[in-house]
């Protein structure tokens, strides 16, 4: 039996300036993947507090539902991981998950947004 390898890494925001506006990343659909981590990476600068969410969205987009807010630093060369748990936003009858993060235009450094899929759930 073959193992299906599918394309486990995203970046969602690629290098730069991207805590000087809000920041909504593209959907992430959770076919075939027990959790995504979401790492959040920023360089050198000033540290600020920023409040990030990962939101469950239908395919259609009409539901939604906050599944985690957590405030973060950023700045100062700092990372931060964020878990989404598939099998809760599946009891939720999401599909997808989406990051979030309204108040990052107050922190002008650099950084970077990756999700990691992990734990695939079925073989072919």
């Amino acid at each position: 039996m073959a193992i299906v390898h599918k394309t486990n890494t995203q970046v969602l925001a690629a290098p730069g300036a991207i805590f000087n506006a809000k920041i909504e990343t593209d959907e992430i659909v959770m076919d075939n993947f027990g959790a995504v981590h979401f790492v959040i990476m920023s360089g050198e600068g000033a540290t600020k507090k920023i409040d990030v969410e990962i939101i469950a969205t239908d395919a259609e987009g009409k539901n939604e539902q906050v599944l985690t807010e957590q405030e973060i630093t950023v700045g100062g060369k700092n990372t931060t991981t964020i878990v989404a748990d598939a099998d809760r936003i599946a009891k939720g009858g999401f599909d997808r998950i989406y990051l979030k993060a309204d108040n990052a235009a107050l922190a002008a450094v650099n950084g970077a947004i990756i999700a990691i899929k992990t734990n695939e759930r079925y073989s072919q």
